[in-house]
């Protein structure tokens, strides 16, 4: 939730949200999101473009391999500052938390096919540079003088804005602002998994 607060709901189940917040719902419902008090802007990433291509549709009501799962945005934080409190280690990409559910624990999605983190990195501190073959996009949630080098190429930040980084492309992040930057990718990150084609590699 980029923005306000309100409830989502399907069939006789809800959410209620308030900014900062992530939430995951099964396919196969129809949602209905509603602001409380004053205008909400969501970003909604779905896998309807991956059920398109092979022309399927979402598993019924009650058979999906997902539960809701919501993510309040101070536990997000909470567990991201538990993150930073552990020993320095040069050999990781950033600290992130990784969203999941109890359904999904060992493979660490949100959905089958799609990984879901929210991402940060400290005043001053830069991303190991590395590349995956999953797309990454990206939501920056906060990161004033943060910018993003993606195959050679400086992409500033900006706040709420959305980046893309290709398949395969080397990329890094870098915070030389003086606050926390936190940024929420989702990957197709699921497929490559399952296919243990990751091609996860450091530059």
């Amino acid at each position: 939730m980029i923005a306000g607060s309100g409830e989502t709901t399907w069939g006789s189940e809800a959410i209620g949200w308030d900014a900062g917040d992530v939430f995951c719902l099964p396919g196969g419902v129809t949602a209905t999101h509603r602001a409380s008090t004053r205008d909400a802007v969501l970003w909604i990433v779905t896998n309807e473009p991956e059920l398109a291509f092979e022309r399927a549709q979402a598993p019924r009501p009650g058979q999906a391999p997902v539960e809701a799962v919501h993510y309040p945005g101070g536990e997000i934080r909470h567990q991201l500052e538990l993150i930073h409190r552990l020993p320095a280690d040069k050999t990781m990409t950033g600290k992130a938390v990784t969203l999941s559910s109890a359904a999904l624990d060992s493979q660490r999605t949100c959905l089958p096919s799609l990984t879901l983190a929210m991402n940060s990195l400290l005043p001053g501190e830069s991303q190991r540079p590395h590349r995956h073959n999953a797309i990454a996009v990206t939501l920056v949630v906060q990161g004033a003088r943060c910018h993003s080098m993606i195959d050679g190429e400086r992409v500033e930040w900006m706040q709420h804005a959305v980046m893309i980084t290709p398949p395969a492309a080397m990329h890094s992040h870098h915070n030389e602002g003086d606050e926390l930057a936190l940024f929420l990718i989702v990957q197709d990150g699921g497929l490559y998994y399952h296919c243990r084609t990751m091609g996860f590699s450091y530059a």
